[in-house]
């Protein structure tokens, strides 16, 4: 059961660490006279303390913040703990508000599905910077957790002072700030006490069923009689991991720069390179489409299947809901797609939305380009998959020809082949993406046109 917490005055009336200060020489670092910062509060020790110190230095340093709950929806007492962040900021005056997320589960545990929701509501905030009270013993946490399950260098590497956040819209995200990284547990403690701070316990941190709670509970107590500096020793060496990483991206970088060309790795680039590097540039390949990355024996077999197969070969290999495709020497990031025959009817609209993840289809009004509007109105206009045999010929100098001979001249990758949209009229194909207008169909000088525009989909997903 949730309880709220209140320091006694019988406590020992011990100075409060200097949390403020450190925080300060972190937030002037970074932190400009009017920014907007937002704090993630929970209602537990640490995120108290954070919203104490951020209101003594709120007015030095000329910013404004607000407080936002985050309600996963695990615990009963959930939305106890809201209220009591609620009360926490209506005393200070702080602008505060709650947000219920759900988590998806699928293919994550709990911990994991929890913090990716958490992040994407952090991205979609009207912030500057994002305010978390991460310090020393989450350092020390991650970088077993992370070890125990076989990370790389990126993965043990220390949680940055500040990172950057990416908006699922694509729109501009705040930065996460953690100013507290070179605190430990106990001194949030401390100064809790000192300041005689309230502040939530959720009894969930006791359940060690979850594997951070595991770590905290039971392996660092053991840990910490041997070696009572551990944080301060893991910290570091998770700082000399992210060194060891960020040197690698620079090589994968150097790599890219002639090996990745148009979205697309070339093979033969990542083939001349021995198994570590092209590893390496793999990563680094996937890593930027934001995947999460596979593990190294998926990047050897990747490569492995590389140099094994040739040019004409449909290599294809799955990524979750992305697949690698081989097409005209280079490897090329799609989203995966079940083959499904696709027909919508078209009724004039500006923007069509196709099924199965296939985009859109923008049709823009012309006056002398594009497709004759006239010619249009005379059948029922229908956007469908190829089925086979089509033939079109947007050249009236050439003789009609197959649509697949059309495609592989102008070296259309057959993946894009079986998604594209093609536009009928009656039975007749009119026009395809790339390859432009039937001859019959397109308009003559000042005559109202329509120019279709296809706007495949980026996102992964697959078809319904």
């Amino acid at each position: 059961m949730a309880n709220s917490k209140k320091s006694q005055s019988n406590d020992r009336p011990n100075a409060p660490p200097d949390l403020p200060a450190e925080a300060e020489i972190v937030l002037r670092k970074w932190v400009k006279k009017g920014d907007k910062l937002v704090l993630g509060l929970s209602g537990g020790i640490d995120s108290v303390v954070a919203l104490d110190v951020l209101e003594l230095l709120r007015e030095p340093l000329g910013f404004s913040y607000s407080a936002l709950y985050i309600d996963h929806r695990i615990s009963a007492d959930s939305s106890k703990w809201a209220d009591f962040c609620a009360g926490l900021c209506h005393v200070r005056g702080i602008d505060f508000r709650s947000v219920s997320i759900t988590i998806d589960t699928a293919g994550a545990g709990t911990e994991a599905a929890a913090r990716k929701a958490r992040y994407g509501v952090f991205a979609g905030q009207d912030a500057d910077f994002i305010i978390t009270a991460h310090h020393l013993d989450d350092q020390a946490e991650t970088l077993l957790l992370q070890l125990l399950r076989g990370a790389g260098l990126k993965g043990a590497s220390a949680m940055p002072e500040i990172r950057e956040l990416s908006s699922a819209s694509g729109e501009r995200a705040p930065r996460l700030l953690r100013p507290f990284l070179n605190f430990a547990r106990r001194d949030f403690e401390a100064y809790a006490r000192a300041k005689n701070l309230a502040w939530i316990d959720d009894e969930s941190n006791d359940d060690t069923s979850f594997d951070r709670n595991y770590v905290r509970h039971r392996v660092f107590p053991v840990v910490e009689q041997r070696f009572p500096g551990y944080r301060a020793t893991l910290a570091r060496a998770s700082r000399h991991f992210a060194a060891a990483s960020a040197l690698l991206d620079e090589l994968a970088e150097c790599d890219a720069a002639y090996a990745i060309s148009a979205g697309a790795l070339r093979i033969d680039a990542l083939c001349k390179l021995e198994q570590a590097r092209a590893n390496n540039l793999l990563r680094f390949f996937l890593g930027r489409a934001g995947l999460i990355l596979p593990s190294a024996v998926k990047l050897e077999e990747i490569v492995r299947q590389c140099r094994g197969s040739s040019d004409d070969s449909h290599l294809s290999i799955e990524l979750g809901h992305w697949q690698l495709r081989r097409f005209a020497g280079s490897l090329h990031l799609e989203p995966a797609f079940k083959l499904m025959p696709c027909i919508v009817k078209w009724n004039g609209e500006a923007r069509l939305e196709l099924p199965a993840g296939r985009g859109v289809l923008v049709m823009k009004k012309a006056i002398g380009a594009g497709i004759a509007a006239r010619r249009l109105e005379q059948q029922a206009v229908t956007v469908r998959t190829r089925y086979g045999g089509e033939r079109l010929k947007p050249d009236c100098k050439r003789p009609r020809r197959t649509l697949k001979n059309l495609l592989q001249e102008n070296r259309v990758p057959p993946w894009q082949r079986a998604r594209m949209p093609l536009l009928f009229c009656g039975e007749i194909l009119v026009w395809a993406p790339g390859l432009g207008v039937d001859c019959a169909y397109q308009t003559d000088a000042g005559e109202p046109g329509i120019i279709p525009e296809w706007q495949a989909s980026t996102a992964a997903r697959e078809a319904e």
